[in-house]
């Protein structure tokens, strides 16, 4: 997965300011950084819920996981644990494609992992904080998608909760898969092979763990200027909103106004007067 001078905007604050960023599958990548630096943007940019207005995104074949922050509303829903974690399967089924033995394998073998199937039946509101964490990441690896892209996945969960959660999470990249999270969580630097620091919007430093040595905002391997096997959505200020596709080979995305097929060069962005948003106490 690969992001090349990404710069979102959302009304008048640069939420992500060219953000240079390569990952890989059989990785944990840890988001780190204050309220308001971007992480959660880097995320919904990572997963394609967010449009920027100017760079190049490139993901993997698939549509990955995404596990969101608990809200009050998802407490509420009046559907059970199974239930949630079946919800996992409607990436490869659709929401009225039918469930197979195959499919309903895999939902248990995913609550068992995350120690929830004595409480499958239960409803969520009858769950503690980091009991419903960990139907949240029970979703995600039912999908069985290679990304897995988390945000604050530990907020609410007690330490067992925690430690649990994490071990999940390493054994997943261990298996191969792309594991991105964001997080205040000081645990997470454990489990992670890298951390990514944001600061206003920009990354400021990449730490390899296994180096143990950091390395400069933008430092990352050369993006291949070789065209995609897949087809390429240009994606531009006329660009239909459906114009954001999903590919076998994976996704090659271009954002900006001159992203058309007889733009040789990208222009500037015609963007309004835009501002950083203050800074967070430290």
């Amino acid at each position: 997965m690969r992001l090349s001078g990404v710069t979102v905007v959302l009304g008048s604050v640069v939420a992500l300011d060219t953000v240079d960023l390569e990952l890989s599958g059989g990785e944990v990548a840890a988001i780190v950084g204050a309220n308001g630096s971007g992480k959660s943007t880097l995320l919904g940019v990572l997963g394609g819920l967010v449009r920027p207005r100017s760079g190049v995104v490139h993901r993997p074949p698939g549509r990955p996981a995404l596990v969101s922050q608990e809200s009050e509303g998802y407490r509420r829903l009046p559907i059970t644990v199974r239930q949630t974690v079946t919800m996992g399967r409607w990436a490869e089924r659709g929401r009225l494609g039918r469930i197979r033995a195959s499919d309903r394998a895999i939902v248990q073998g995913a609550l068992e992992r995350c120690g929830l199937d004595q409480l499958a039946d239960r409803r969520l509101g009858e769950l503690s904080g980091g009991q419903r964490q960990r139907v949240l990441v029970a979703r995600a690896l039912a999908q069985q998608s290679g990304v897995i892209l988390l945000d604050e996945p530990t907020a609410a969960a007690d330490s067992a909760s925690t430690d649990l959660i994490h071990r999940l999470l390493r054994a997943a990249a261990d298996a191969g898969c792309l594991v991105v999270i964001s997080s205040h969580d000081p645990a997470v630097h454990g489990i992670a092979d890298r951390t990514v620091v944001l600061d206003y919007g920009r990354v400021t430093t990449e730490t390899p763990r296994k180096c143990g040595t950091a390395r400069p905002a933008g430092a990352v391997p050369p993006i291949n200027t070789e065209p995609p096997t897949a087809a390429v959505p240009t994606i531009g200020p006329e660009a239909p909103s459906d114009a954001r596709l999903t590919h076998a080979a994976g996704t090659h995305e271009e954002f900006g106004p001159n992203t058309d097929a007889g733009a040789t060069e990208p222009g500037p962005p015609e963007a309004p007067t835009v501002s950083r948003p203050a800074a967070a106490p430290r």
